[in-house]
């Protein structure tokens, strides 16, 4: 089998961006024919007929639609299921590359048309993500269907989220000293350190260097995001990602140690 996602064209965003100004409960209400059907009217329009929104298919097999069926019926309001539903993500979508993962018109569509409202206002829908879809759902959609910065698109963008979740794991393991199962739970599981590294993201480019970083912070449990961005930020100013990644592994986990804040800082 395979699985066809449409790239949204500028066009394509810039419609969704309007609908979720205007009709944000299009996207609450999971009808992605109707959605889909209104995003090509308006891309229409606004390109004078000559485009429908989308600007071409992506294929990737093998894909596992029974993944995809999973996350929708198991999902919970709130974060207790990321890790879950992050593995899950991947299994619909193993051979998504990196760069459509970071492409908006990929992510959006993703979460537009394959997740929709049915997995991810479920899943966002909980403590301010509730208050700011009762008070604010044009903003809330914005958030968590469409993608803005990169940091929002590894932290708020529903898919975004969960494949870089599970990529930020992936890539640690080879030097980490647990597995990539025990780093996504610890990830997920501790937003205040995945939304500090998220931060900084000249560390997190070196695998290396993400791997020393989640190690220490785990075995100091530093998980606390005020604590963890005065941590990093310290750690960019001994050198950053250029001078720490010529260090051999003993001594990057070294230098990682020495800038932690007094007493390890303080638990989740």
């Amino acid at each position: 089998m395979m699985s066809i996602v449409c790239a949204l064209d500028n066009h394509g965003l810039e419609a969704l961006k309007d609908i979720a100004t205007v009709t944000p409960k299009l996207f609450l209400s999971d009808d992605v024919s109707a959605l889909l059907a209104e995003v090509k009217r308006r891309a229409a329009q606004g390109s004078i007929g000559k485009s429908d929104g989308f600007l071409e298919e992506r294929q990737w097999v093998p894909v596992d639609f029974k993944a995809l069926d999973r996350m929708k019926s198991d999902v919970v309001s709130g974060p207790d299921r990321d890790a879950y539903h992050a593995r899950l993500f991947r299994q619909w979508l193993p051979n998504l590359p990196a760069s459509d993962a970071a492409d908006p018109g990929v992510l959006t569509s993703i979460c537009c048309f394959h997740l929709g409202g049915g997995y991810i206002h479920k899943r966002w829908n909980h403590g301010t993500g509730a208050v700011m879809a009762d008070k604010n759902p044009d903003r809330y959609v914005k958030k968590h269907w469409l993608v803005g910065s990169n940091q929002d698109r590894e932290q708020a963008n529903t898919a975004g989220r969960l494949w870089w979740l599970y990529e930020s794991a992936k890539r640690a393991e080879s030097h980490s000293a647990y597995d990539i199962e025990k780093l996504l739970d610890l990830l997920a599981g501790n937003r205040g350190l995945y939304h500090g590294v998220l931060r900084f993201p000249v560390l997190k480019a070196s695998n290396r260097i993400l791997s020393a970083i989640v190690d220490v912070a785990v075995d100091n449990r530093l998980f606390r995001q005020q604590d963890v961005v005065g941590w990093l930020s310290q750690i960019n100013r001994r050198g950053g990602a250029i001078s720490l990644d010529v260090l051999d592994d003993q001594d990057l986990k070294r230098v990682v140690r020495d800038c932690l804040p007094p007493k390890g800082g303080a638990g989740p």
